[in-house]
């Protein structure tokens, strides 16, 4: 009921790989509360693991979710950017929008 999609990203200039996801703590049918989301980055040396965990980031009213690492932009280094979606509660009425930002991998 948490809900998650997985999206797996060669980095070349760490010769890693990298996954992103994302899920909603507390379940996807839960009315009021799918605003709130975690996003986690594992990262691993093949496209088959072992995974390890590399970062967690909330996002408790924003409702973030989806992330995706557009490929044309990790060849160029480790800042690669990412493309997302957020839901908002807007005076009951929830609208979607797509996002862009730029990612700084360690």
């Amino acid at each position: 009921g948490e809900l998650g999609t997985a999206n797996v990203q060669y980095v070349p200039a760490l010769n890693r790989y990298l996954l992103l996801t994302f899920f909603y703590p507390h379940g996807a049918g839960n009315p009021g509360t799918t605003f709130d989301t975690t996003w986690l980055a594992y990262e691993a040396p093949h496209p088959w693991g072992p995974w390890s965990l590399v970062n967690t980031t909330r996002w408790p009213t924003q409702g973030y979710y989806n992330p995706i690492i557009l490929n044309d932009t990790i060849d160029h280094g480790v800042t690669p950017t990412l493309l997302f979606t957020g839901d908002f509660f807007d005076g009951g009425t929830a609208t979607y929008q797509m996002y862009m930002s730029t990612m700084t991998i360690n």
